[in-house]
């Protein structure tokens, strides 16, 4: 049976193939990003499967709306925001946080991404404590080629260390970024079927813990 899931960030990069790669599999996928036209685009291929919102998250009043308009579309959430806790209970639904190497790692310049995505971890370690139905990972994508990485690329010599900001430009440079869909296809497959024994927990996507969500 289809489950239905909640996709923030959706019109690009990461968060784009991950709504893809849950489509794929025949899911219904509410999508939620502050731009359109990827969303729109999304709907006119997938019909009934896809709803979705153009929305900023930086706004406290948007989330418990979203929720509402997810369930009013699928009558069901099975992942994936916070404010959708009572329904992931009803569910015993998965919460997948994108974390990153910065949560574990200090870079100069970095301190509030580094920090907020440590917190991330936290959440997600208190979640599966204190909510034991739902299971909730945290996911390190890796170096992606996404606007983010563009932006380090042009920008971050103006904040970073030259060494680090010199690694970033390399890894894209020699080809070593990976494609969207290699850890958003990982996270996708958690999404709709992370096992308890992983809850509660960081992983990098290419983990060897998460080997049966890997593409063979």
């Amino acid at each position: 049976m289809p489950k239905a899931f909640i996709v923030t960030g959706a019109s690009r990069g990461l968060g784009l193939a991950i709504a893809q790669a849950l489509l794929k599999e025949s899911h219904k996928v509410f999508l939620v990003a502050r731009s359109e036209d990827e969303l729109r685009k999304l709907k006119t291929q997938h019909g009934d499967s896809v709803d979705y919102t153009s929305a900023d998250l930086a706004d406290l009043k948007v989330a418990p709306k979203i929720v509402a308009s997810a369930l009013k579309s699928f009558g069901k959430i099975d992942g994936l925001v916070k404010e959708s806790i009572s329904e992931l209970r009803k569910s015993n639904g998965r919460v997948i946080f994108i974390s990153s190497g910065a949560s574990s790692n200090a870079y100069i310049g970095w301190g509030a991404y580094g920090t907020s995505k440590a917190a991330l971890d936290h959440l997600c370690a208190h979640l599966a404590v204190e909510e034991p139905s739902i299971t909730s990972v945290t996911v390190s994508p890796g170096k992606v080629d996404t606007a983010m990485q563009k932006q380090i690329r042009e920008e971050g010599h103006t904040g970073m260390s030259p060494d680090v900001h010199a690694s970033f430009v390399a890894e894209h440079e020699n080809g070593r970024l990976l494609s969207p869909d290699q850890p958003g296809t990982v996270i996708a497959k958690l999404a709709i079927g992370a096992t308890k024994t992983l809850t509660g927990k960081h992983y990098r996507w290419n983990a060897t813990e998460l080997a049966d969500f890997q593409s063979k």
